[in-house]
């Protein structure tokens, strides 16, 4: 019986430590990434979960590719409008406006966060 606790409990830990668990990749420079996105809608109340996304920094615009069922929601490109002033720990929030807007959320120690930045100004 002890065991059988022990093993769910385990399996319990496993699930929760990797759905705290963010895909990301940056390029050298910066400009290839791989992060989470969402959708907003009217009001920009969020629309759907997030995702995960490819993103390319190409001149002043950001295009994003998802894969999924949901990944409609996100495709496109984009401007960088404003960075979060209060994002989560660890994290780096970006509202990004194309045909629609879109919330893009990078770790705060990626390369990318300094390209984005930088299209800010």
């Amino acid at each position: 019986m002890v065991d059988v606790v022990l093993i769910v409990a385990v399996c319990v830990g496993l699930v929760w430590l990797a759905r705290r668990i963010e895909p990301h990749w940056s390029s050298r420079d910066g400009h290839q990434f791989i992060a989470r996105a969402q959708s907003l809608g009217f009001g920009d109340s969020p629309e759907g979960g997030w995702v995960e996304v490819r993103g390319s920094v190409d001149g002043d615009h950001v295009t994003l590719v998802a894969r999924g069922r949901r990944s409609g929601s996100v495709r496109g490109t984009y401007r960088v409008v404003t960075k979060s002033g209060e994002p989560p720990r660890g994290k780096a929030v970006y509202l990004l406006a194309g045909d629609h807007r879109v919330v893009l959320r990078v770790p705060r120690t990626s390369r990318t966060v300094a390209v984005l930045d930088r299209l800010l100004r």
